[in-house]
Formats: structure tokens, C-alpha cells, sequence
């Protein structure tokens, strides 16, 4: 069973919000939610959602100006058995990353160590118990709600030719 298997029916504002875009910002966080099949490919997928508060460097120009509400889409692919493919290792990484900063990053002593499928879990609103998982009862993924991070949205294209966007949220220093 995959993390946050178990979660149902979690609606989320993604088509109506703009991918991100490469820049470095000051976000606001509004929500995060696990949708464990998307409509597109039946594929698990993360997503948060934010707003940008300031925009501290605009990298090729095209950054999203202060007050645009954003949708970050992490698509955690598994194969035919529920292992997650390399696309979705990469992406379940992304997500590591999110949540050791959502626990205050390197400044409060959380290392990649402690970010371990139960904390992501419960910070996706689900509770582990012997590997089976199960949602939170009146979870809406809005517990992040107002919790400001910098983010680092670098776009690119692989030596394939795929387009992809790296994303880089770090917690703010707590001086």
C-alpha cells in the first residue's frame, strides 16, 4: 500500500490556478491536499497550493506577480506493482523536501532523516498504523494555511527534450 493510499474525495482548486513559474518568491501557504487518482492518468498526486507574497528575484522574466494564487501538481507515478517509477521517485523526493521544510527545515534541526512516509503522511492528513493508512477525519489540508516559506521555482528542459520545474521551499529563519 502507497502513502496516503487511503485518502478520499480531497478537492483541490488546481485547474483554476496557474502552474508555477521560474523565479524566487516569498509564498503564503493555502492548502495541501493527496489525491491518490487524478482524473488525467489515475496516477497519485500531491498538490499545494500557494500565494505569492513578493517576488525576490525574477529569473528569466517571467515571474508571477504578488497576489496570484499558484498550484503545484507532484505526480507520485507508480508502476503496475505500486512501486513508484522514476519519475515518481523524483517527485516523491520534491515532496520530502516540502515537508522537512514545512517542519522548519535545517533552522529548527530537521534533516532528511526525519522526514520519514509517516511524517509526510500525517503532514498530508493521514494516520499509519502497521502500514495500513487512513485519513484523518475533518482533514482539509488547510493546517498550513498562512505558513510562509521561500520558494525557488527553476524551469528547464531535459536532454530528452521534456520540459520540467524543480521546486526549492525553504523555511524561513526564525531571528
Amino acid at each position: 500500500m502507497g502513502i496516503f493510499s487511503q485518502s478520499k474525495d480531497i478537492q483541490v482548486q488546481g485547474t483554476r490556478n496557474p502552474y508555477p513559474r521560474s523565479g524566487f518568491y516569498l509564498v503564503e501557504l493555502n492548502r495541501h491536499a493527496f489525491n491518490p487518482s487524478s482524473r488525467k492518468d489515475k496516477q497519485p498526486l500531491a498538490i499545494v497550493e500557494y500565494k505569492i507574497l513578493e517576488v525576490l528575484e525574477d529569473f528569466a522574466g517571467t515571474a508571477q506577480p504578488p497576489g496570484t494564487h499558484v498550484s503545484w501538481f507532484s505526480k507520485l507515478e507508480v508502476d503496475r506493482t505500486g512501486g513508484l517509477t522514476d519519475i515518481g521517485k523524483l517527485n516523491m523526493a520534491r515532496l520530502k523536501s516540502y515537508v522537512r521544510e514545512l517542519l522548519g527545515g535545517e533552522g529548527a534541526g530537521v534533516n532528511e532523516d526525519d522526514v520519514t512516509p509517516e511524517a509526510i503522511a500525517t503532514a498530508f492528513g493521514q494516520d499509519m498504523d502497521d502500514d495500513a493508512e487512513t485519513a484523518i477525519e475533518g482533514w482539509d489540508g488547510s493546517e498550513v494555511a498562512g505558513l510562509q516559506l521561500t520558494l525557488r521555482v527553476v524551469e528547464g528542459t531535459s536532454d530528452r527534450g521534456a520540459r520540467y520545474t524543480n521546486m526549492y521551499f525553504k523555511a524561513l529563519d526564525n531571528e
